[in-house]
């Protein structure tokens, strides 16, 4: 199968092959519009995920050197005042020391192919470097839901085999490279330690993901045989299902997937810097 010119693999369409590689194929490889009728289910998911937008940026500006005070000017929502709040609290100073790189972008290359990922945060301090994700579900999934994830396992292993860009171009050893996943609602933190050996079987797993991926005609792209997905899918009219959804509450419970990984794709257009190991 030949991919779209400038093609890039990203968590989220990786993680939409793992899903359903139906809707990989109608959303990354045809570009097509969402169908499905927008509901109230819908309305509300899309000015949640729009306050999860302004969170980053909120955050964005803070290690930027922007004071709090100009932050809360700029914050007219309860629920995002919520989430500032539950950060200041549990990351306090955190980020004064070191050296931090909000909103950064990494492309390397995965079986020959382009592969991003988009960090909220990488903080390198005393020789140790870590990743920071910023979620705001409502519920912090089990461990092993997030260990699992397509996101985790991409990003510690490109950050493991192409951060040398972030460190004067020296290597770093697996073991220093840390990934932190931050809850805003809770606020709780899961967090990952990274080793050759977890280098290696990514390293294994992402590649034969990828090469599926290029290897499959599009014409066996087909639709997944966990039907529950359907249900949130803006894609389910193209196989004939219908358009009522469920609700966010049953998505996080059912499946423990974030609804921002669900939905959210990375364009490298949108990305004011991306830096190629």
């Amino acid at each position: 199968m030949n991919l779209p010119k400038n093609f890039r693999f990203s968590q989220s369409n990786l993680q939409d092959y793992n899903n359903c590689p139906k809707r990989f194929k109608l959303r990354h490889l045809q570009k097509v519009s969402w169908p499905a009728q927008e509901t109230q289910y819908d309305k509300d998911f899309e000015i949640r995920q729009q306050l999860g937008t302004r969170f980053h940026l909120l955050i964005q500006r803070h290690i930027s050197g922007l004071p709090k005070e100009e932050i809360l000017e700029n914050i007219d929502s309860p629920l995002l005042l919520n989430w500032w709040q539950n950060f200041s609290n549990f990351f306090e100073s955190k980020f004064e020391s070191g050296i931090t790189f909000p909103e950064y972008a990494l492309v390397g290359q995965i079986d020959n192919s382009p592969t991003i990922a988009k960090f909220d945060l990488v903080h390198l301090e005393d020789n140790k470097i870590t990743i920071y994700d910023w979620k705001t579900s409502k519920k912090t999934p089990r461990r092993i839901t997030v260990e699992e994830k397509i996101q985790t396992r991409l990003y510690l292993y490109l950050l493991s085999k192409y951060g040398h860009v972030l460190t004067n171009n020296n290597s770093i050893a697996p073991e220093s490279i840390s990934m932190v996943y931050w809850y805003a609602e809770t606020p709780e933190e899961i967090s990952f330690t990274y080793n050759e050996e977890l280098q290696r079987s990514d390293e294994i797993y992402l590649t034969d993901l990828i090469q599926s991926i290029k290897q499959t005609p599009q014409e066996n792209f087909l639709e997944t045989i966990d039907k529950r997905l359907c249900a949130y899918c803006a894609y389910r009219s193209y196989c004939e299902k219908s358009n009522q959804t469920g609700n966010r509450e049953e998505f996080e419970e059912n499946f423990e997937l974030d609804p921002e990984d669900f939905t959210f794709d990375i364009e490298l257009d949108d990305l004011d810097e991306v830096f190629y190991g």
